[in-house]
């Protein structure tokens, strides 16, 4: 058998990813003690920076010994993460510590397409979070190589912080010590686009410049294999410790290791058995990481350069090097696609052309920086020379990639594949490859068939979506002809909803452009996520529709950043519709010349039919502006609803008896907050519509609520159930 090794290695990657399957995994919950204040006693295991609205924030890795809340002991399971506030004393690695804090669980992701903080924390090893920690007490001996080396990369950002400009340090941080702390949020954003942001990730570029560096350094000084390999193998660990060992670098130490060990005994080290052999380590350790996008991407890439690479055609150009450049970046884009989507959503179409370029800068960028720390240490009057070079070579890389990125059809969103699209794509991929007999048009078009069924997304049904934004409302309409809308955007318990909730569900759908925006009032808990979508987000608004009212006010800043982007803006009244073939919206409400007490009651309320199916959004209608709606349903002949979006968060004041009996809705959504100081939905409300006959689904409880019909009949799917998408 060949490679004996790497087959074990596999049927154990295999045997655990069949577990996964057959017995998901159960998270751990803290339960009725999140959000309150507990004391903790453990050991610090780990630190590092994160970032910060101001500055970075210092974390500690808890290995708690006991959890407390007023005096009474709490389970717990693996670390906890401890969020500190900012000026107080830095414990030591190993040190013995109590802290107080507020406990708080991980979170999962609240809606498709966001992060999902529980699994990615529970990958690794921490169960959940002390907010606002502080050490009431701290003892015990600390542990001196961890803390040297946490030390000492503290004193390598202070070097790169005192000395280069914020960018740039930022920048040479993220990718010479792996602290993403200081990095630029549009720079990261610049090198997003152009499709090289994997040059700031650890990977086997460090370690092979560092590494194999230095062993053919003292080999050529002449030292023997095993003399050269253990400090090249020593100075690895070292490194890999005082980034925190992320997995790419885990993956590149682990595979320059038992190349070491390799050349040390004599033999020739095989790429996939070494591959393997750390894809089970690390799998053994936590099997969680095959479904962790770092891990998936990291042994992908490597993959595709070990076997896709070879099998691929080589362009025959005047510089061999460029070709194969060529090759292997096209290898790996090529085989990594299917997990960039299914994580990112999104790709950059340039990026194996950049790479050419990126790669090859990114080894200059480790070696001058490599050069400066090691000069700021010991002679800092000449490193200012290397800092001086290391600002006008990223002050011209920074330009080349922000040019890129501003090219047309930069990125490309499909949005998130299904498994069957990404089973498919590597199916085909795999007979394209592996079948060298196959004329090259006949294997490009088996390529371009997995593209294309990787990336079409076919809709033949309206999709309505409710999403959980918190204490806000939001509503995405995907017609079945192909247009988008949303209804609504904002929330007041969650400031950033544009930014982290509303965006990242857009582009899990593979949606672009919106064809328009109704917003219903101008209460920032129904507008502030359109707000910052209209100032920073990359998903563009085609046009705007706002209620056609007197009295309506909060609209200013939308109207402001609509017409500084050339935005059309429409009114919109009762009796306006927008026919989209089948699917009908109509406006009920206000009507022309309506006046009501405050914006609640002239929110603007649609009707949305499609076939047999019809949905009622009512924004935060009430009051006078209920009854005039009554009045408006009456006058329309409209008796009854499959949905209604229950107004104003299922507030007492909003949603009547007479109003309920008037449409008899099958189903009622309320979207609020959980634990909301507003007390929605009110239990007036939900008896009302129990009352009516209607069932209840409230975002707080199940989270996004989505409604799919064909006009005939609909589906509900509830995403918060089913643990990991619809």
């Amino acid at each position: 058998m060949k490679r004996p090794l790497c087959v074990a290695c596999l049927c154990v990657i295999l045997l655990a990813a069949a577990g996964l399957l057959l017995k998901p995994p159960k998270y751990f919950s803290y339960g009725e003690y999140a959000g309150r204040k507990v004391s903790v006693t453990g050991r610090v295991c780990e630190k590092e920076f994160q970032k910060g609205q101001e500055a970075p924030v210092l974390i500690i890795y808890l290995e708690p010994d006991s959890v407390l809340f007023q005096n009474t002991p709490i389970a717990f399971e693996g670390k906890l993460l401890c969020r500190m506030e900012n000026g107080l004393t830095e414990p030591a690695i190993g040190a013995r510590v109590t802290m107080e804090g507020r406990l708080a669980d991980n979170e999962p992701a609240a809606n498709p397409g966001g992060f999902d903080a529980r699994f990615y924390y529970a990958a690794m090893g921490v169960s959940g979070r002390l907010l606002s920690a502080k050490i009431t007490e701290t003892g015990g001996e600390r542990a001196l190589l961890p803390e040297m080396l946490w030390q000492c990369k503290k004193r390598l950002c202070f070097l790169l912080d005192d000395t280069l400009p914020e960018r740039d340090a930022g920048f040479l941080k993220a990718m010479l010590l792996g602290d993403k702390a200081g990095l630029d949020k549009e720079q990261k954003e610049i090198y997003q686009r152009a499709g090289v942001l994997h040059i700031l990730s650890i990977s086997g570029l460090h370690i092979g410049l560092l590494g194999a560096g230095l062993y053919g350094f003292l080999k050529r000084c002449g030292l023997k294999r095993t003399a050269a390999a253990l400090p090249a193998g020593l100075l690895m660990l070292l490194y890999g410790e005082m980034i925190g060992m992320p997995l790419s670098a885990c993956r590149a130490i682990g595979m320059f290791l038992l190349r070491l060990l390799a050349q040390v005994r004599g033999r020739t080290c095989d790429g996939l058995t070494s591959l393997s052999v750390c894809g089970a380590f690390l799998v053994m350790k936590q099997r969680l990481y095959l479904l962790h996008g770092g891990f998936l991407l990291s042994f992908l890439s490597v993959l595709a350069l070990l076997w896709l690479k070879p099998l691929l055609p080589m362009p025959k150009w005047k510089v061999p090097a460029l070709g194969e450049g060529l090759t292997a970046s096209f290898a790996v884009s090529l085989f990594t696609l299917p997990v960039q989507l299914y994580f990112y959503y999104e790709f950059s179409l340039y990026g194996p052309f950049l790479n050419l370029l990126a790669v090859p800068l990114a080894g200059v960028f480790l070696l001058c920086g490599m050069v400066f720390l090691v000069l700021g240490l010991c002679v800092p009057g000449v490193a200012l020379w290397t800092a001086h070079c290391l600002h006008a070579l990223l002050f011209c890389y920074e330009k080349a990639a922000k040019l890129a990125g501003q090219l047309p059809w930069a990125m490309i969103t499909p949005g998130q594949p299904v498994f069957w699209q990404m089973a498919a794509f590597y199916g085909l991929a795999f007979l394209a490859a592996a079948f060298r007999r196959l004329r090259p048009r006949f294997r490009l078009g088996l390529l371009l068939g997995a593209l294309f069924l990787l990336c079409a997304r076919v809709r033949t049904k309206l999709v309505v979506t409710v999403l959980d934004v918190g204490q806000g409302d939001c509503i995405c309409l995907e017609m079945p002809t192909g247009e988008n809308y949303l209804i609504d955007g904002g929330s007041s318990s969650n400031p950033q909803v544009g930014e982290y909730c509303m965006e990242p569900f857009l582009k899990s759908r593979g949606i672009t452009e919106l064809d328009g925006v109704f917003l219903s009032h101008g209460d920032s808990d129904h507008i502030n996520g359109v707000q910052w979508l209209l100032e920073e987000g990359d998903v563009k608004i085609e046009r705007l529709i706002l209620p056609e009212t007197e009295g309506q006010t909060g609209f200013q800043e939308v109207l402001a950043l609509a017409a500084e982007r050339e935005i059309p803006v429409f009114g919109i009244r009762a009796g306006n519709a927008l026919v989209n073939k089948k699917a009908v919206l109509t406006c009920l409400h206000p009507a022309e010349g309506f006046l009501g007490e405050d914006s609640n009651e002239g929110s603007e309320v649609l009707y949305l039919t499609y076939g047999n199916f019809s949905m009622l959004f009512t924004g935060d209608v009430q009051g006078r502006g209920e009854e005039a709606l009554r009045a408006c349903l009456e006058n329309g002949g409209i008796e009854h609803i499959s949905v209604l979006k229950v107004a104003h968060h299922g507030s007492a004041g909003s949603t009547g008896e007479a109003f309920l009996a008037q449409i008899s809705p099958d189903t009622a959504v309320i979207s609020c907050g959980k634990n909301n100081s507003y007390g929605h939905p009110h239990e007036e409300t939900l008896q009302r519509l129990k009352e009516a006959g209607s069932k209840i689904f409230i975002t707080s409880g199940r989270g996004p609520v989505e409604i799919r019909t064909d006009g005939k009949r609909m589906k509900f799917y509830f995403f918060a159930e089913e643990a990991g998408g619809l």
